[in-house]
């Protein structure tokens, strides 16, 4: 094993490919709409589009210009990186819920198997708090798909309009 993987504990850090996307990739560049293909990243990163070590990077750096720029750069399986337009952002989103929803309602099926006899009081507490966190966020999601809640935009309007008259 060479010093510098002993030095990082076995792995290479993402921080100077990260550089150098930034680099060839800046803020400025990446507006709605904005594609870089895969071929090119991998180039600047001098890896194969196919390696983990191409994943591992472009998932920090996707990661990290979110975070410091509210940017959402989309990895579509088509070949080029997308930075998302806000349509897309709200599908992405969409679908993160759905399947939040499935999770939650496996997780409340799994709870009503365990056997409350067989547990610790301390299990029993968990158990609790995970069917009560379960009711809740089914609930809210039983009455967002009811009817469509106010969004906070349309209170404070309406209040702003009503100040106005």
């Amino acid at each position: 094993m060479d010093s510098t993987t002993e030095i990082f504990e076995g792995s290479i850090p993402t921080e100077p490919d990260i550089r150098l996307l930034r680099k060839a990739f800046p803020d400025s560049a990446m507006v709605d709409g904005f594609s870089i293909p895969y071929k090119d990243v991998a180039r600047i990163i001098n890896v194969d589009v196919d390696s983990c070590r191409f994943k591992t990077v472009t998932t920090k750096w996707r990661q990290q210009v979110e975070k410091d720029i509210g940017k959402v750069v989309d990895a579509p399986r088509n070949g080029a990186f997308h930075v998302a337009m806000p349509s897309r952002i709200i599908s992405m989103a969409r679908q993160k819920s759905k399947s939040a929803s499935r999770f939650i309602k496996r997780s409340a099926i799994l709870t009503k198997r365990v056997d409350r006899s067989q547990l610790t009081e301390d299990e029993a507490k968990q158990l609790d708090f995970t069917q009560r966190a379960n009711g809740v966020i089914l609930a809210a999601m039983q009455t967002a798909s009811k009817a469509a809640l106010p969004s906070l935009a349309d209170a404070t309007q309406k209040a702003n309009d009503n100040e106005t008259v």
